[in-house]
């Protein structure tokens, strides 16, 4: 009977799992990342042990606190995909852009092995792999407009209050172009 109830309590580790990472205020992509073997366990079928001629299973209490914990877990992972979406528009540098999208690919990656997840996971981080690359253009735009204007600033603080246009060959090279 011992090893039955050892087995009941196996059944029921990945819930205790799951509610410790639960607690934590704000979910990372570590913690993400930590929930996603406990939610394929939580999705695996549940057996009844029988022993010495007993059968022994969850109680109905234990199966829906379950259920409540595996709701809870993918909850939480919607709720972090979702935010990392929205973290993409505010991306400041092309370093930012492809570290963020680094972590989204090995987000995407880990997400496949678990089969149990909505498929709108996957496509929460395809979108954000598009925001994130319609962020890098804007700012590699962005950056050569400032670029464009830091040149044209120091040609203008090059010329001096009372010069002729004819004494600049650069302004009339870059007039034929």
């Amino acid at each position: 009977m011992k090893k039955g109830v050892e087995q009941l309590n196996e059944q029921m580790k990945p819930v205790m799992q799951a509610e410790n990472l639960l607690q934590t205020k704000n979910i990372t992509q570590t913690d993400v990342e930590s929930l996603l073997p406990i939610c394929s366990a939580l999705h695996e079928p549940l057996s009844t042990i029988a022993e010495d001629g007993l059968s022994i299973r969850l109680t109905a209490q234990q199966t829906t606190k379950r259920g409540e914990v595996q709701q809870a877990v993918i909850e939480t992972i919607g709720r972090f995909l979702e935010a990392e979406k929205v973290r993409g528009e505010s991306l400041s540098t092309q370093v930012e852009c492809g570290a963020y999208k680094d972590n989204l690919q090995r987000l995407i990656e880990r997400i496949q092995l678990v089969p149990s997840l909505p498929s709108r996971f996957l496509e929460t981080l395809q979108r954000a792999i598009q925001t994130s690359n319609m962020r890098l253009a804007e700012i590699e735009e962005q950056t050569k407009v400032n670029h464009c204007l830091e040149s044209i600033n120091s040609r203008y603080n090059s010329l001096s209050a009372f010069a002729k246009r004819k004494l600049y060959p650069a302004y009339r090279n870059s007039k034929r172009v």
